[in-house]
């Protein structure tokens, strides 16, 4: 009984590894591509999106969890700790991150293309402009804003649209 309990895990484990995205080994590798400032292909964005994705997937729900806790308790401590190690973890973020957010949708391709914009909305996903989502295609209107006593303007305008 031992042996198959030992035998299920090492298969779900294996699956796991199967599903997790792209491996340390690729990320390496593309990682040293574009430290020699070699072209990028698809596939190495499809490497670079995939890390980038799995480890926005874990951090929200570690930031989740920091943020339904009281600030400095024990298990926001923990919740502190377990982003850090994640980050470790997932050392090329940092390098792939800003290649991603600077890319065109042309250069990722349109599968990536389309992962990029279903992990858009996380805040750990390095996500390029192009990506966001807004309708309107307006970034915001100005407005009266009121002072923090609700009795005077701090800011005002006519209303106009805003513009990138």
């Amino acid at each position: 009984m031992k042996t198959v309990r030992i035998f299920a895990l090492m298969c779900s484990l294996v699956l796991l590894a199967a599903c997790g995205g792209a491996s340390q080994e690729d990320a390496a590798s593309v990682a040293k591509k574009i430290a020699e400032g070699q072209t990028l292909t698809q596939a190495d964005y499809t490497t670079m999106v995939d890390y980038c994705a799995a480890f926005a997937q874990k951090a929200d729900k570690i930031q989740k969890d920091i943020n339904a806790e009281p600030n400095m308790s024990d298990a926001a401590t923990k919740s502190t700790d377990a982003m850090a190690s994640l980050a470790e973890e997932y050392q090329y973020v940092t390098v792939f991150g800003p290649m991603i957010s600077s890319s065109t949708r042309e250069e990722v391709g349109e599968e990536n293309a389309k992962k990029i914009e279903e992990y858009a909305s996380s805040i750990w996903f390095p996500a390029p402009q192009w990506s966001m989502s807004d309708p309107a295609g307006d970034i915001g209107d100005i407005v009266d804003m009121p002072a923090s006593d609700t009795d005077s303007v701090i800011a005002a305008g006519d209303g106009v649209v805003v513009k990138e």
